[in-house]
This record gives C-alpha cells, sequence and structure tokens, in this order.
C-alpha cells in the first residue's frame, strides 16, 4: 500500500514538472525592487507584452528580448537604467544623453566595450555629435530603441540626423511643438520596423518619405498639413497602425492594402475649428483577415465591415459618430468580437462587482498635499446598486475632458481592492479615473438631479449649489445675446455671437452696413449694449475691440463717438471705449465731451467699471480729471440700478484690472479714488486721503500701500 502510495505522489510530481516545463515562460517586470506594470507599444496587439514590444520605465524607453524576470534598477534622474541578470551581473540596457547638464554619459558611451553597447535596449539623445553619431553604428541596431528629441537635431535646426542605414527601431519626441520638419532622412531607413511619431507635431508631414518602408509599428504625428497619406496602403507589413486624433486620414480607404495589421485606432478624430470632417469608411477593413483590434472611439465612422472578420477579437466605438443600424449590422457578423457602444453597458458589470461604496471629497486623483475627507462609507448592497444605476450618462455625446480633477468622488471597491473611481464634475458630468472610458461622461438629466440630491442630502451640497450657478450662468449668456441680436440688423447663428465665425460676420456687415461710422457705431453698441463689467471679455468683443474697432479709419470711430446719445447703448460703448480701455488721447482738452462719458462711467452699477474709469481719470492726470477724482472722494455719484438681477455675469476672458488699482474687491470707491490722488501726489486732497485710510482696517491699509508702491514703481520704470 505504501508503495502505491509513493508511485502515485512520485508520478503526479513527474507530471507537475512537465506541465511546468512545458508552459511558456511570462513577462514579469520590478523597478528597485518593487513590482511594476510599465507602459507597453505592442508590435503585434496582442493582450500581453511580445519579444520585439517596447516598454517605458523611468521615462527611458527600449526594446524586449525573450519573456522572463525583467528586474531593472536605477533613478529617474540619474537617466540610467540596469537590468539583474541571472547570476546577479548587472547590465546597462537603456540611458539618455542629456543635453541640460553634463552627466559625462557622452564621454562613458564613447568608452564602453562593444559587448556594452549591444546589449543597450533603448538609447535616448538630447544632443547630437560626431561622437554620438559614430556610436549609433555599434550598437545592436536589429533590437535597439533610439528615441531622438528635438535637441538631436543637428546645430538646432529641424533635419534629421544621418542615421545608420541599419536601423529598425526609432521615435522622434518632442514635448513642444516645432522642430522635426525635414523628414527626408527616414526613406532612407529601408530595415526600419518601428517608427513612432506620436508627440511631435510638424507643420506638414509628407508620408512619401515612409513609402515602402517594411515597417511593422507605425504611429502617426499631429500635424496641420499631410501630403500623399494615400502612401501609407503601401505598408503592406504594418501590424500596428496607431492614428488616434489625426484628423487628415479622410475615408481612409488606402487602409485596405495592409493586410498584416492587428491593431488599429483611429480614434478622437474630431477638429476645434468646425471643419467638417470626411468619415472613415471602416468597410476597406473586409480585406484584413489578421485585423485583432479596432478602436474608433469618438470619430466619424461612414462605413463598417459587414462581413466577419475571424481574427477581430475587439471593437471600441464608444461615441463614434456612426448609425445604430450599420453597429447592429456589424455585431451580428461577428459575434467573437466585443463591440463597445455603449459607455454605461462599459461601466455597470465594473459596479455590480462592488461591496463597498466611500465617498470622499477631492478629485481622481488627488492634487499634491490634498488630504480628502471621506463623507460617506458603506457596505449597503441596496445604496451601492441605487447609486450605481444613476451613473448614467449620454452615449450620443462628443467627446471631452473636463479641464478639473472633480469634486466629490466615488469610490467603489471590490472587498479592498478599488474597482472604479470616479469623479463628479460641476454637477453635469463623471469622469471614470483610469476606466475604459475614451472622454468624460455627459450625466444624463435625471442622474444629475439624483447625484445632485444624492450629495446635498450627505452634508455635500457644492455640486447642486455650481450646478444653479450653471444655471444662472447660461441664463446671462442667453441675455448678453440678446443684447447682440437687438443691436444688429440682420439675424445671426450662435456661433457667430461666440466669435467661432468672423469672416462671416465681416462679409455681412459691409454688406449692410458699407459707411465705416456706421460700422463704427454698431460696435459701440454692441459694447455696450448689455452694462456688463468690462473686464470680462467674450470672443466676440475681443474681436471688436482688438481687430475689427482698430482697423476703422480713427475720425469714423470719432464721428460715431460725439454723435452717440446719452443712456444710449452706444453711449455705454463709448464710456466704456474711452475710460474702461484707456483711448483718451484723442480727447484730451474735450471736456464739455468727456465730462458727461466720465459722470456716467463713475455712476456705473458695476463696480469694477467705476475703478477702471478712476483709474483712466488717474492717468489723463488734467485739472478736470483731479476734480472728478475728489468729488469721487468725497462720495461720489449715485449708482445706476441695472435693468436685471446683476449678481451673475457673463463669462468672458479677464483682462487686468484697473492698472495700479489692486484693493479687494467690495473696498469702497472712495479708496480707489483716493489712492488714484495719492498715486497723483495730489496735495488738496492729502489730508482726506490720510484720514480715510486711517479709518480702514489693517488688511485693507495693507493692500492700500503695496498697490501705491507698485504703482510708483512702474511709474518710475517707464
Amino acid at each position: 500500500m505504501v508503495k502505491i502510495v509513493f508511485l502515485f505522489l512520485w508520478s503526479f510530481c513527474l507530471l507537475q514538472t512537465s506541465l511546468a516545463a512545458g508552459a511558456p515562460e511570462k513577462f514579469r517586470f520590478t523597478l528597485n525592487g518593487e513590482p511594476i506594470e510599465p507602459p507597453i507599444w505592442h508590435v503585434e496587439g496582442g493582450d500581453g507584452p511580445e519579444p520585439g514590444d517596447k516598454v517605458m520605465v523611468n521615462r527611458l524607453a527600449l526594446t524586449l528580448d525573450e519573456p522572463g524576470s525583467y528586474d531593472f534598477e536605477g533613478q529617474q534622474q540619474d537617466h540610467l537604467l540596469y537590468r539583474m541578470m541571472p547570476g546577479g551581473r548587472k547590465v546597462l540596457v537603456a540611458c539618455r544623453v542629456d543635453a541640460r547638464a553634463d552627466t559625462g554619459l557622452e564621454h562613458r558611451l564613447v568608452n564602453m566595450s562593444e559587448a556594452d553597447l549591444r546589449r543597450l535596449r533603448g538609447v535616448t539623445l538630447e544632443k547630437w555629435s560626431p561622437a554620438l553619431e559614430a556610436l549609433l553604428h555599434k550598437l545592436d541596431l536589429a533590437r535597439v530603441m533610439v528615441v531622438l528629441e528635438k535637441g538631436a537635431m543637428p546645430d538646432g535646426g529641424n533635419r534629421l540626423p544621418t542615421l545608420p542605414a541599419t536601423l529598425r527601431h526609432l521615435e522622434l519626441a518632442s514635448s513642444s511643438s516645432g522642430g522635426f520638419e525635414d523628414m527626408s532622412q527616414l526613406r532612407h531607413l529601408r530595415e526600419l520596423r518601428f517608427l513612432a511619431l506620436r508627440s511631435i507635431s510638424p507643420e506638414r508631414f509628407d508620408f512619401a518619405t515612409v513609402e515602402g518602408l517594411p515597417l511593422e509599428y507605425l504611429s502617426l504625428p499631429r500635424c496641420r498639413e499631410a501630403q500623399q497619406v494615400q502612401a501609407l496602403g503601401s505598408l503592406t507589413s504594418l501590424k500596428t497602425l496607431i492614428a488616434d486624433s489625426c484628423d487628415y486620414l479622410g475615408r481612409a480607404d488606402w487602409l485596405s492594402g495592409l493586410v498584416e495589421l492587428r491593431q488599429l485606432r483611429v480614434g478622437h478624430i474630431r477638429t476645434f475649428d468646425k471643419r467638417l470632417l470626411v468619415p472613415l469608411n471602416l468597410k476597406s477593413l473586409e480585406t484584413l483577415p489578421k485585423l485583432r483590434t479596432l478602436d474608433a472611439a469618438v470619430s466619424p465612422v461612414g462605413n463598417l465591415p459587414q462581413i466577419t472578420l475571424p481574427a477581430l477579437k475587439s471593437a471600441n466605438l464608444l461615441l463614434a459618430i456612426v448609425t445604430e443600424g450599420k453597429v447592429d449590422r456589424f455585431a451580428e457578423m461577428n459575434p467573437q468580437c466585443e463591440v463597445r457602444r455603449s459607455m454605461n453597458a462599459v461601466l455597470a458589470p465594473v459596479l455590480k462587482s462592488a461591496d463597498r461604496l466611500k465617498v470622499r471629497t477631492g478629485g481622481a486623483p488627488l492634487y499634491e498635499r490634498e488630504v480628502a475627507v471621506t463623507f460617506h462609507d458603506t457596505r449597503d448592497p441596496r445604496i451601492i446598486a441605487e447609486l450605481a444605476t444613476h451613473l448614467e450618462v449620454s452615449d450620443s455625446q462628443d467627446g471631452f475632458f473636463c479641464m478639473c480633477r472633480g469634486e466629490p468622488t466615488f469610490e467603489f471597491y471590490d472587498g479592498d481592492v478599488l474597482v472604479a473611481a470616479i469623479s463628479h464634475h460641476h454637477g453635469k458630468s463623471i469622469r471614470w479615473r483610469g476606466g475604459e472610458w475614451p472622454s468624460d461622461g455627459v450625466l444624463t438629466d435625471r442622474a444629475a438631479a439624483y447625484l445632485q440630491d444624492w450629495l446635498a442630502r450627505h452634508g455635500h451640497a457644492r455640486a447642486k449649489e455650481e450646478m444653479d450657478m450653471l444655471e444662472r450662468q447660461a441664463s446671462t449668456e442667453e441675455r448678453r445675446r440678446e443684447s447682440y441680436r437687438r443691436c444688429l440688423p440682420w439675424t445671426v447663428t450662435d456661433a457667430t455671437l461666440a466669435g467661432e465665425e468672423p469672416e462671416a460676420f465681416l462679409k455681412m456687415l459691409k454688406r449692410e452696413l458699407p459707411s465705416a461710422e456706421d460700422q463704427a457705431t454698431l460696435f459701440l453698441k454692441l459694447l455696450g449694449g448689455d452694462h456688463n463689467n468690462w473686464s470680462m471679455v467674450p470672443r466676440f468683443e475681443q474681436l471688436i475691440l482688438t481687430e475689427w474697432i482698430v482697423a476703422l479709419p480713427q475720425e469714423a470711430v470719432v464721428a460715431a463717438i460725439r454723435k452717440a446719445r446719452p443712456s444710449t447703448a452706444e453711449w455705454e460703448g463709448a464710456a466704456r471705449w474711452i475710460f474702461g480701455l484707456g483711448n483718451f488721447k484723442p480727447w484730451l482738452g474735450e471736456w464739455p465731451l468727456l465730462e458727461p462719458l466720465a459722470r456716467f462711467s463713475l455712476s456705473h452699477p458695476r463696480q469694477a467699471n467705476r475703478w477702471r474709469t478712476m483709474a483712466t481719470l488717474r492717468d489723463m492726470g488734467d485739472a478736470p480729471s483731479l476734480d472728478l477724482l475728489r468729488f469721487m472722494l468725497e462720495g461720489g455719484y449715485f449708482l445706476r440700478s441695472l435693468p436685471y438681477d446683476g449678481v451673475d455675469e457673463p463669462k468672458g476672458e479677464l483682462s487686468v484690472r484697473p492698472h495700479g488699482i489692486d484693493l479687494p474687491e467690495g473696498a469702497p470707491d472712495a479708496l480707489a479714488a483716493a489712492l488714484c490722488l495719492a498715486a497723483l501726489n495730489d496735495q488738496p486732497s492729502k489730508a482726506d486721503v490720510e484720514k480715510l485710510l486711517a479709518q480702514q482696517p489693517p488688511d485693507i491699509q495693507k493692500a492700500f500701500t503695496q498697490s501705491l508702491r507698485k504703482y510708483r514703481e512702474r511709474s518710475r520704470k517707464r
């Protein structure tokens, strides 16, 4: 019996050993002893890393060899990355030659043995020299990843340096626009397999430079002008094409020639200048039998494959602009493929696994040094499920990302594992941090109202208050648009009033109002029609102030101002032009006209406008200006009332505050006048200024003193 048991155990162990020996070895990554999951550029388009793929560790890119343990050591600031090999041997596998610091690395590389140089799998160059050019020829060019940054252009130019003809793996990288304009050198790299252009933004790119290359991986640049895009169809060895955000692809019929393609990313193709984009013709993918993954999220898609693509496993069509019937037909013909078409459907199964919900302050992720406070923590499955069903977003929105990190954040846990962190943005959208959405999600009306009420019930009313504010803001925006429309003698679109169609507006203006004086009068009406804060300048008014009215003959503007009648829109526009923007020089000495405009401005219901007027009077500095400032010091004028509730104002770009009046908002107008008079060393008012200042709280006195000092310092420099 014992013998039988022994034989059984021996046979079992032998079987396990055989299975282990036959199992494929996997890639494992550590950095300084800690497990990591580095970013991977997949050449084959598979799920996991494979030999030849590229990884990024400590901001250094390198090529992977065979599967196994990749135990890296190094600090990012040292620009060196080592790999610990079996037996404890440490090998330098990647490095960066930094142009901004003399690290001695260039000298060290030049003096390395040929064997050590051939072990390098990644070299990033921020500079170029004859020694580095010679060094490249000593590397294992079949394996090493070479990254050229902007500083590696010879003599500080925009032309690629001469690279070894047998180089196979290349990335051009830049953290800023410009550079890399002349890339004709690429056409001579006839053995190039990997080319990453994703992070550069040349003014133009001619794709004839890569025509016929044996590329297996290609990421395309963002550029303003793309030439000979159809040349991409010649890349018959290509396995991965990354073309996200490339709005120059057109129909992309040339995709049909990429017969080896495994991975295609053509997502986020859109423009911000209102150009109409040609929808992608993805029916051309029907000739690609090896295609595994497709990502066309947030892009216009005209057609989809209507046949079965046997290798296709995943198709991301979230927020793609495509008719539902075409997606249905595509999904029906490809039952083996996971077709993602609904952001809600992608999120729901993740939240379903959650057994704990924490709601905390702050966004996702937290800002540095920000401390989050958890104000709700529950394991009640009913609460979790109900909240999860109300994280519902629209699947027909345009893709976008809010500029902030959100507030608060919903954290869903499965046991101790965080499965989803969802930040709430301004009461109207949510972001799945690290999730599988291609953009933020716009909440449905039902979901937005529910979340605002839920948060308010749990002591977090900020979202509801912010949404109320946004609704009031939208009302003020509409009020401003209506004020514009009342001034215009022709019908215009909202896009025109948002400053998005300037050429069309000017064309109509010149047709309807050929007289320059009439155009100037219209501009004054538009500037003064809504009694807004003169410091908040929307795009439409920016065009008026900085491009249109200044292009008119000055005599036309002068004539329009002379004809303006008190209490009209053009009268306030004239006050804004002269006193709000400081365009007073043509009017010096014409106080019969200036005085009523100044008094009108000094009685404006908005404090910012009164302060801007006082700053202009200070800059004018003549006797009538001083008299008006002294009058404001004594108490000023009765303020006019707004014809509407003026608590909220339309948005706009904040122009500079009144020059030299850096007082807290809400400080007395008399104090602003005192500051202007003190800046002018006005002796008749000196005692009154000092008396008024002595009556102010310490913080106001400090602000007054600092503002006066800054103004005098700037005046001396001028």
